[in-house]
């Protein structure tokens, strides 16, 4: 989001000098044209300004396209001494009033030709010292002087049958000290509590008034009889003198500023604090004027070193912010040529700024509350036409409905299909198992319920003693009378600070606990399964991770990450990518773990308390949704922040799902929108569709990048995909592990003989490594050689791949010979059937010997009888 100078009124002058600091010296304050304020009148498409020198000047607006900087103003009249306000009151569309340091009111004609001159038509002696400031609200007119008084002006009612009206002083309120500031609803307000006119005065006291009617007009015009007070005076509403009021209705709140480094917003009916904003960029300086933006609840303020900041109320935080100019002295907001822009008056020129509110995006109403998951699948058209462009998204809310949606790729919309409907306990998590269209949620009653998206059919168990607040899922394969079933489970954490384990049917929809266990006294807020080690991840209020294994149906604690040591910030937001784990909370630091050792590798610092992570399954780029309403994608290479999207209204966003096909970001906000937005790359690349020939990998052994292109069918050199890293094997005779995401290489296995090397793609869990390497091919989880078969002939071996069913191992040769053959494990055992605690792999960096346990998806298949390499027949071996 940017704050960005489209367009600037002024007068000719030479450019100042800027002295060290960025002050103008004073010569140069001198030959500026020293505007003091502003007014902008849309029915005339005018803009009229007050200067130094008493001159008021004013500019038809020209449009942007045709000229930036306009010069040269018309002159309408001139006061003796500095302008120091002005006003275009609606009541009066004819007329502007200024007031002056000559302690005079003047009211000029602005509408009909031949404006240019002295169209003076009123000249009024109104205070006995400097008019600080003029207001109007319905037909009557205040001022504020340093002679301590606020006065009311009316029109002379027996010279109403005149051209002009006539002001005349109808009330005096008398101060103890100046009155610095006054700020009135133009319009009569129907709330009787509510004050309609305020006043500051110099020692930071308050005044609130309300107008008495006389009678109305019409349903809009109300002529005012007198201003009564509404409640005592306020003395000392501040410590130092007010120099800015600004009620906001809307969030029935009023905006005050002084001498001191801080806005105060407070209740406008009870005048209690309740934000004080400090002024962080530029600590020390003052806030000088501020005005409100009623379409994003925004408030554009500046201050004494002419820095524009925008401040949005929902995020309670500056969101952007840009240098002004030098003395800016007021703000308006106003629509000028079908834009909303802001207007700052500075010494140099009257200078227009407009907001760029980050990239195009759409927001969709889903809920009426807060969306706790997003979750994007398949629709029924695209399983039965993969070509198909229509894709579902299902959404989960505070206000216990679970809708699901078509997303229409042409039409840029959503579509409500279904909505399922919660009746007993309010949804608090919520996980989508999008291949069987089953949704899991999770209450606040500890219970935990699954929902068939598709038929309806629901099925509700009792899990924890407290709310549950994150939800995760995996597999595990089981042997059941000969094959192998794949059976979904689900784990669950609660604010009771237990971690549960649910076996589930999908089928029947009914999920059976298979353990439960205390993990710690503090809340869990987030939840992780991990299918490579098959071990569960949990973090809380405590700031701490752990990690933890099921051993014969008992917990085992396997390692602990600390985030914080002071346990001053929740972790709120977890998510696997390999064997690296990210880690989000309320530090608003995104941190990245080594699962193995436990180790932290990298931290990326953001702003706002982290919500969410998502891993993009083809990049491995890193997205987070944060509480101050920003989308970042983040390089795990680098840490940097390759694209972002920022909310305009700056909403709290909480979960974001992505979808591959259409490259989008779905993302649910605190108040139930569904935004869809496409973040670009570095280079304008949408998410997922990066171009191959940008993928780099930097070699380890000469530090040279080198482009990686997939090689088709069998090729010199062979690369393989096991768990997110990557083996590549080449002339060197050297096996290499690459991590994909971190560009560096995780390990090194060496053979003695300079042979070239093939290693196929596994295709479930992490399985032995398989190589070809000239006479023989081998075997091993990672670094030792588990088994190996050296060819009879010695021949050069080019490429093999496995058969899951019978465990056999099928070589092609450089001949032409298919070599079929099986590989026993280090105990004689087939290579199918090595024991789960049998497969060891070394750690890198801590070199300690750790058990990996079968991920889910990987069957075991018996082979009955076990071969050694030295019981294979030579006839088997073709």
């Amino acid at each position: 989001m940017e704050i960005n100078l489209d367009q600037e009124y002024t007068k000719e002058h030479k450019q100042p000098r800027i002295l060290c600091g960025g002050k103008l010296s004073k010569r140069a304050i001198e030959n500026l044209p020293g505007f003091t304020c502003h007014a902008h009148v849309a029915a005339i498409e005018t803009i009229f300004a007050g200067r130094q020198n008493g001159e008021i000047v004013f500019w038809k607006e020209v449009s942007r396209c045709k000229e930036q900087r306009v010069v040269n103003p018309a002159v309408l009249g001139q006061h003796v001494g500095s302008v120091t306000c002005m006003l275009h009151h609606p009541e009066y569309p004819r007329l502007l009033v200024t007031g002056s340091s000559d302690s005079l009111l003047k009211v000029w004609e602005i509408v009909g030709s031949g404006i240019e001159g002295n169209r003076c038509i009123q000249t009024i002696s109104a205070h006995a010292g400097t008019v600080t400031d003029i207001a109007g609200h319905c037909d009557v007119l205040l001022t504020t002087s340093v002679d301590k008084t606020l006065k009311v002006w009316k029109t002379d009612e027996g010279r109403a049958a005149l051209k002009y009206p006539w002001f005349l002083v109808k009330q005096v309120f008398v101060f103890d000290s100046w009155t610095t500031r006054v700020w009135a609803f133009p319009y009569k307000i129907a709330e009787d509590t509510t004050g309609e006119v305020y006043v500051g005065d110099s020692s930071g006291g308050l005044t609130v008034l309300r107008s008495v009617a006389s009678h109305q007009l019409d349903s809009d015009r109300v002529l005012v009889e007198e201003m009564e007070l509404v409640r005592p005076y306020v003395r000392s509403f501040r410590t130092l003198a007010i120099t800015g009021i600004l009620p906001v209705p809307g969030l029935n709140a009023l905006v005050t500023c002084s001498f001191d480094d801080c806005a105060r917003l407070s209740d406008i009916t009870t005048i209690d604090t309740l934000v004080n904003i400090t002024n962080k960029e530029n600590p020390g300086s003052r806030f000088v004027s501020m005005v409100w933006s009623p379409a994003y609840e925004e408030l554009f303020i500046v201050d004494s070193t002419g820095t524009l900041l925008l401040w949005n109320s929902k995020a309670d935080r500056f969101i952007a912010s840009t240098h002004a100019g030098h003395q800016v002295s007021s703000l308006s907001v106003a629509e000028i040529q079908g834009q909303t822009c802001v207007i700052a008056t500075t010494l140099e020129s009257i200078r227009l700024f407009t907001v760029r509110r980050s990239f195009p995006y759409k927001r969709h109403a889903g809920h009426t509350q807060r969306i706790l998951g997003v979750s994007v699948f398949d629709s029924v058209e695209a399983r039965e036409d993969p070509s198909s462009e229509e894709r579902a998204l299902i959404t989960a809310s505070s206000d216990n409905t679970i809708r699901c949606w078509g997303i229409a790729a042409q039409q840029n919309q959503l579509h409500n299909a279904k909505t399922l409907r919660e009746k007993y306990s309010e949804i608090t998590a919520f996980l989508h198992l999008a291949d069987d269209r089953i949704a899991v949620t999770g209450h606040d009653n500890g219970s935990l319920k699954l929902w068939n998206v598709h038929t309806g059919k629901t099925w509700r168990v009792p899990g924890h003693a407290n709310t549950i607040s994150s939800l995760a899922h995996g597999t595990k394969r089981i042997v059941a009378g000969g094959a192998a079933i794949e059976i979904p489970h689900i784990v669950s954490a609660s604010y009771d600070g237990h971690l549960a384990v649910w076996d589930v049917d999908v089928a029947g929809l009914q999920p059976k606990c298979e353990l439960k266990f205390s993990v710690c006294r503090d809340e869990l807020l987030a939840v992780a399964y991990d299918p490579l080690k098959a071990q569960y991840i949990t973090a809380g209020n405590a700031g701490v991770i752990t990690m933890w294994r099921i051993v014969e149906q008992k917990p085992v604690k396997t390692g602990s990450m600390v985030c914080c040591r002071t346990n001053e910030y929740a972790v709120t937001a977890l998510v696997l990518d390999g064997n690296y784990l990210f880690s989000g909370g309320e530090d608003a630091v995104i941190r990245l773990w080594d699962t193995h050792s436990a180790e932290l590798l990298r931290s990326f610092e953001t702003k706002g308390e982290i919500n969410a992570l998502y891993v993009v399954p083809d990049t491995g780029h890193l997205l987070s949704c944060t509480r101050l309403g920003g989308v970042q994608m983040w390089d795990q290479t680098t840490g940097t922040v390759v694209s972002r999207f920022d909310s305009p209204t700056a909403e709290e966003l909480r979960c974001l799902s992505f979808c591959k096909a259409s490259g989008e970001v779905f993302v649910g906000t605190e108040e139930g929108g569904i935004l869809r937005l496409i973040l670009s790359g570095a280079d304008g690349a949408s998410v997922g569709v990066v171009p191959r020939d940008q993928l780099v990998v930097q070699g380890q052994a000469d530090n040279e990048e080198e482009h990686i292109e997939e090689a088709p069918g069998c090729s010199q050199d062979g690369a393989g995909l096991l768990d997110g890293n990557l083996f590549s094997g080449g002339e060197d005779a050297v096996i290499r592990l690459w991590d994909t995401h971190l560009r560096g290489a995780a390990a090194g296995l060496r053979d003695e003989r300079r042979d070239q090397c093939a290693v196929p793609r596994p295709q479930h869990g992490p399985p032995p490594l398989l190589h070809a390497a000239g006479r023989r091919a081998d075997v091993g989880p990672d670094h030792p050689v588990v088994s190996r078969f050296d060819s009879p002939t010695a021949e050069e071996l080019r490429c093999l791949s496995f058969c899951k069913a019978s465990g056999e191992v099928f070589v092609g040769t450089e001949e032409g010979g298919i070599l079929r053959l099986i590989l026993s494990g280090a105990e004689g055992a087939s290579v199918g059937v090595v024991p789960r605690d049998q497969l060891v792999v070394q750690g890198q960096a801590d070199k300690e010997e750790e058990h990996i346990e079968e991920a889910p998806g990987c069957s075991v298949t018996p082979l009955s009888p076990p071969l050694s390499p030295g019981s294979i027949p030579e006839d088997l071996s073709r």
